[in-house]
């Protein structure tokens, strides 16, 4: 069942699901929620820039709510991270949903080995796979342990053959969220989880998704002697999300694959060498004349964006500032702030900035 940890999370959430995320911070004149006994909240990123700017996002729509932030130097990886927020060394770090839970399950072992499963299904409760949240509870179908994940920071590894777990993705970003619920010690809780992620993907041309109806995997394993398949190295070796997965969980084999460097794929796509290449989500060279497959029978490992807090700045004026800017989220908008630092240039601070007031938020 659904933990303490979540079941406050959750209710604070549903706090602010009839309105746009961004007016619960404070930019509909309303006074906001402060309390008093957290003095100072503590940020802490990773050492790289997309980290830099989603931290910042989250650290000013706070100091835009009247919340001192201070802001820790950078931990090199989610082990460091997440010791300092169990620690109190820091109390707010900017992670991925299928991270931390490969993150719990690695450092809270007993924890991890009493659930049922490491990503446990009964009494779900659902999040969006929309801007609009259902406030619904349902169960979810039963599903598989859940794979083992190497944590170096960024990316992640699923070890062992791919099984379905019949779930869209907001019902699987879900399931993580409630198994890490389970785990998670009472020193910390988590925000709501953004429609943002960045995980391993298959995008396409438009025209090509349009002349294949290409929507979804399934779409394109259906279309898989149609369509040329840009692959990275690691995407042609890898048994989980790779050729091998995909032939295993999908039941379609390309029938042209070519191997192209991660740093080519968008110009291989857009110049029509490739329908379709492998790329992540959240790569800032996806343009609107692309369009990224929805991962419907779940191949990659989902990696929804996620405030880790800890449980003294769990505190209702935080958390629904921390909810509000994970709602308004989207995988574009990492997309967007990527581009402007990698190739506009842009300091991170002044990136993540832009973006707020972009979507209401004004700044310090």
């Amino acid at each position: 069942m659904t933990t303490t940890h979540l079941g406050r999370r959750v209710s604070a959430a549903l706090l602010i699901l009839g309105s746009l995320g961004i007016s619960a911070c404070g930019s509909s004149g309303s006074a906001p929620t402060t309390d008093a006994t957290v003095e100072t909240v503590v940020v802490v990123g990773f050492d790289n820039d997309q980290s830099r700017v989603l931290t910042e996002v989250y650290a000013q729509a706070l100091e835009k709510a009247g919340i001192r932030v201070g802001r820790k130097d950078p931990v090199a990886g989610l082990a460091e991270g997440y010791a300092a927020v169990n620690s109190g060394q820091a109390d707010i770090l900017i992670t991925y949903t299928g991270d931390l839970l490969a993150q719990v399950i690695a450092a809270e072992p007993d924890a991890a080995a009493a659930t049922t499963t490491a990503a446990p299904a009964s009494s779900v409760t659902t999040i969006a796979s929309t801007s609009t949240v259902a406030a619904a509870t349902t169960t979810a179908p039963p599903q598989p342990a859940a794979p083992v994940v190497t944590i170096d920071g960024e990316t992640t590894t699923t070890v062992g053959p791919p099984v379905s777990s019949g779930q869209s993705t907001a019902d699987r970003v879900t399931a993580q969220i409630n198994a890490i619920g389970e785990i998670l010690p009472s020193t910390m809780l988590f925000g709501a989880p953004a429609l943002a992620q960045d995980k391993p993907s298959i995008v396409c041309s438009n025209s090509v998704a349009t002349a294949n109806s290409l929507a979804t995997m399934s779409d394109l394993a259906a279309a898989a002697n149609l369509v040329t398949l840009g692959s990275t190295a690691d995407f042609a070796a890898s048994t989980s999300f790779g050729l091998t997965g995909f032939t295993k969980l999908y039941g379609s084999t390309f029938s042209k694959v070519v191997e192209l460097d991660e740093a080519k794929m968008a110009d291989a796509i857009t110049q029509g060498d490739v329908g379709c290449g492998v790329m992540r989500s959240a790569d800032h060279n996806i343009t609107s004349d692309m369009s990224q497959l929805e991962d419907n029978l779940g191949l990659a490992t989902d990696q929804a964006v996620l405030p880790l807090i800890s449980s003294a700045a769990s505190t209702p004026g935080i958390t629904q500032r921390l909810d509000a800017i994970s709602r308004a989220l989207g995988t574009a908008d990492i997309r967007v702030m990527m581009n402007a630092i990698i190739v506009s240039k842009g300091a991170p601070n002044i990136v993540a900035g832009n973006w707020l007031r972009s979507v209401g938020v004004s700044t310090p």
